[in-house]
């Protein structure tokens, strides 16, 4: 069992130990890590496509080898992130500290509304929600249309994904909206 299936993938240090690990795992099976088994097969006079696949399969892996190295010299680069994040305690969110407003969930609206007293109505609140909602999907669209899906490898499924998704949630909202006497 991988430790993906496992759960234990959970934070940028575990995702880079297990990097690191099927870089060292796949190294071990490549060419360079395992250089006297395609002499073995050689010897015992394994010729054309077993010892071509044999070598396919060593090449795979040092591939596999080099892909997990740079996934986890990528991550690695995070970890000034992380590590100015922990010494800041009390940090907001990514999107605070980037100045960028995310869209409030039903806890937050509700406990926004209970901690202003009220004096917003929850009709309100929903009806903003749905704006803020409707608002952040115009900016992935338009992040996504000038080529930000094939800069952040988002496949047109994902997109179109993410689009549905997105306009279930405002026909969500519209129902709360409606439901509480709102105004869109």
């Amino acid at each position: 069992m991988s430790a993906v299936d496992a759960g234990e993938v959970t934070g940028l240090d575990q995702c880079i130990a297990y990097a690191q690990h099927l870089a060292g795992e796949a190294g071990q099976h490549g060419p360079d890590g395992n250089e006297d088994y395609l002499g073995r097969l050689a010897a015992a006079r394994v010729t054309g496509a077993g010892l071509t696949t044999g070598r396919d399969m060593q090449d795979a892996f040092a591939a596999a080898a080099a892909a997990a190295a740079a996934h986890t010299d990528q991550l690695t680069q995070q970890k000034t992130v992380q590590e100015a994040y922990d010494m800041t305690d009390g940090a907001g969110d990514k999107d605070f500290q980037r100045g960028e407003q995310s869209t409030p969930n039903r806890h937050e609206i509700l406990r926004d509304y209970q901690s202003w007293g009220g004096r917003t109505s929850l009709a309100e609140q929903a009806a903003t929600a749905r704006r803020n909602l409707l608002g952040q999907l115009r900016d992935l669209t338009a992040v996504l249309a000038a080529g930000g899906a094939a800069e952040e490898g988002i496949t047109a499924a994902e997109l179109e994904q993410i689009r549905s998704a997105a306009l279930r949630l405002a026909a969500a909202a519209d129902t709360a909206t409606d439901q509480l006497g709102g105004a869109r």
